[in-house]
């Protein structure tokens, strides 16, 4: 009886510890999960500001569309032309030049066309 009740008392002090780890990876796992979606707030605004400045100055419009959640990219690009019109022609309306466009670019256009 004594041996068992020794036993107890040790799984019981192992358990202790055990709980005690557990919450504190628990609370790191928070602490990671809060700063990782700040990271990506901040690298998506960067980006998306990056991207408008690069575009603007090839005379285009566009944005940059993430969803972290769904781990997608959209991009939208339109010709300056297009900037006054209403929102749903202006995501129709491609670029009058589309050699000022990269490939990348250029293939976003042609998706766009045949949707």
């Amino acid at each position: 009886m004594v041996e068992a009740h020794a036993t107890y008392m040790d799984a019981k002090t192992n358990f202790g510890g055990l709980k005690t780890a557990f919450e504190a990876l628990k609370a790191a796992y928070k602490t990671r999960a809060i700063r990782w979606k700040a990271f990506q707030d901040v690298i998506s605004r960067r980006c998306r500001h990056e991207f408008t400045k690069l575009l603007s100055v090839r005379g285009f419009h566009g944005q940059l569309i993430f969803n972290h959640v769904k781990q997608t990219l959209k991009t939208n690009v339109r010709g300056a032309d297009a900037a006054g019109l209403d929102s749903r022609a202006a995501s129709q309306a491609i670029a009058k030049d589309a050699k000022t466009l990269s490939g990348g670019e250029s293939a976003s256009d042609e998706g766009r066309e045949s949707s």
